[in-house]
């Protein structure tokens, strides 16, 4: 009895400070990472198996600095410049319009955006803190989401 009710495909990318030496770049590629201290998440994290079938199938031998099972962690240690990061602009809006992180998105063709889905039951009551919860996610995520109107009328 679920139902997909929001779909949005986000691009995974670079998260560094303004003055990391990667961030004059616009566009970069994981192998352009490789000199420099990484942050790499954590296995059971959505973004683990994207990044690593990348640098699978790009024949990158990824050594990263640490693995992080926290994405708020991993922007803070992107913050402090030492290290870069690799998650999608969720959690980190606040920061990035502050212009303490920048965020670029990873060019490489093998590396698929990360899929958030909001998911519900099919028999839950109308108006519920779910419907709000969707309302929101739907002004705040990127246009490209893909938003299933009321499933019971």
């Amino acid at each position: 009895d679920l139902v997909i009710d929001l779909v949005c495909d986000m691009p995974v990318g670079a998260v560094m400070a303004p003055h990391h030496p990667l961030a004059r770049l616009k566009r970069l590629q994981l192998a352009d990472c490789g000199g420099h201290l990484l942050c790499w998440p954590s296995r059971g994290l959505s973004l683990r198996p994207i990044l690593d079938s990348a640098a699978r199938l790009a024949d990158l031998r990824i050594a990263p600095a640490l693995e992080c099972n926290s994405l708020r962690l991993m922007a803070s240690l992107a913050a402090s410049g030492k290290f870069i990061s690799f998650q999608t602009r969720i959690g980190i809006e606040r920061e990035l319009a502050a212009r303490t992180l920048l965020f670029r998105p990873l060019a490489d063709r093998h590396v698929s955006a990360d899929r958030l889905l909001v998911i519900s039951r099919q028999a839950q009551p109308r108006r519920s803190a779910a419907d709000a919860f969707r309302e929101c996610a739907a002004r705040h995520l990127p246009k490209n989401t893909s938003v299933r109107k009321n499933r019971t009328d």
